[in-house]
């Protein structure tokens, strides 16, 4: 069985994260908030399992600049609707070639 693990919210990270009047349908992920829990978790994860495999699902699995991040943040693969998909094939094969470039 996994474990749950409490996650604290700052107040900082809420201000980041809950804007009003964001469009939360077709919203990227913030990468300097939620995206830092992904990137922690995801750092945390292969620290104790090296094989492990993370991604993400969701309609930011299919927003190409959320794709680039999740790449760089060590996640394996993308999940999002089917309209999307296409679009996310495109930009995790493009995220994967820029990622080995560096």
């Amino acid at each position: 069985m996994g474990q749950t693990r409490k996650v604290y919210v700052t107040p900082q990270l809420c201000e980041l994260v809950l804007r009003p009047g964001a469009n939360w349908r077709y919203l990227g992920i913030d990468q300097q908030g939620v995206g830092q829990l992904v990137k922690m978790g995801c750092d945390k994860g292969k620290q104790t399992n090296p094989d492990i495999s993370l991604g993400v699902c969701g309609e930011h699995g299919g927003d190409p600049a959320s794709i680039e991040f999740f790449e760089r943040a060590g996640l394996k693969y993308v999940s999002s609707s089917p309209f999307r998909v296409p679009i996310a094939r495109v930009a995790a094969g493009k995220a994967a070639l820029d990622n080995a470039k560096k």
